[in-house]
């Protein structure tokens, strides 16, 4: 008999036990479930940042992506990241300029200038010794075409008038460039004022 209430003292003691270990791990799946919904909760938070985020990146790729070719943007906008300008004409094996066989044309120097201006070295450029008078020994000829200069030439037409006695004197008649006014512009001087006037106001628009 002693022996038998030792083996249900025993078995008691293990079925307490068992029952102990059995509520810890129910406590320990209770918690496990709240942090599983916690990090299921946190990762419902991310994904929607994430997904605004995904949404922010591809509206700022559109953005850097449009010109002034495929949107409204002004052309201005583009500044110096602005393409190279693209030839449209039709790609050829011929290499540009002159080609093979063109006589080119260009300015050269002529045997009698209709000016010559002598220039000398006033000191030398290594020492500094003053070189005034000293014998020139090697003369470079650089050549400037230059237009003459504009000067007006004033043209007076003197308009007669001749008549006789039983009729009233006539004018000579005027030449074609002159009119009422005793002051005009021949046509060339015209022409010289108008382009002036061209060139001014290309200047006003290039600045």
């Amino acid at each position: 008999m002693a022996q038998a209430g030792l083996d249900v003292a025993r078995l008691r003691a293990e079925l307490t036990e068992a029952r102990a270990g059995l509520a810890e791990r129910n406590r320990a799946i209770v918690l496990l479930g709240q942090e599983n919904a916690a990090l299921r909760a946190h990762d419902a938070v991310l994904s929607a940042k994430l997904g605004a985020l995904v949404e922010r990146v591809a509206e700022l790729e559109r953005w850097a992506g449009q010109t002034p070719r495929n949107s409204d943007k002004p052309p201005s906008s583009e500044g110096y990241d602005k393409p190279a300008p693209r030839s449209r004409r039709e790609r050829t094996d011929r290499q540009s300029g002159g080609q093979p066989g063109h006589e080119g044309k260009t300015l050269r120097q002529v045997q009698n200038p209709d000016e010559r201006v002598r220039h000398a070295p006033s000191a030398c450029g290594s020492c500094g010794s003053l070189l005034a008078g000293a014998p020139v020994i090697l003369t470079e000829a650089r050549q400037v075409f230059e237009l003459p200069e504009i000067a007006l030439r004033v043209i007076e037409h003197a308009l007669g008038q001749a008549g006789r006695p039983a009729a009233p004197a006539r004018p000579a008649p005027a030449p074609s460039a002159t009119t009422i006014n005793q002051i005009q512009p021949g046509p060339r001087g015209r022409g010289e004022v108008c382009a002036f006037d061209l060139s001014k106001e290309t200047d006003i628009l290039s600045t």
